[in-house]
């Protein structure tokens, strides 16, 4: 694995010595943008499965709310 070359294409984060990527945890929407990205040098603040479930369940609302903002 190319720590370099993975950090340049996620934004991982990356202990410098010894070179090791850290939790690195994204969200995509059918079109493949990022929802929500989480950066994480522990066991604190990564991304879990319930919490991505809940996420997901609601981009479809959220997603109305902001088309209705944009439409006034």
């Amino acid at each position: 694995m190319d720590v370099e070359q993975i950090t340049a294409a996620t934004g991982a984060f990356v202990t410098v010595d010894p070179p090791q990527l850290q939790t690195t945890g994204f969200v995509l929407d059918p079109d493949g943008t990022v929802v929500i990205s989480v950066y994480s040098c522990g066991t604190l603040g990564q991304l879990v499965p319930d919490d991505v479930l809940e996420l997901i369940r609601e981009l479809p609302q959220h997603a109305d709310a902001n088309r209705k903002q944009a439409d006034r």
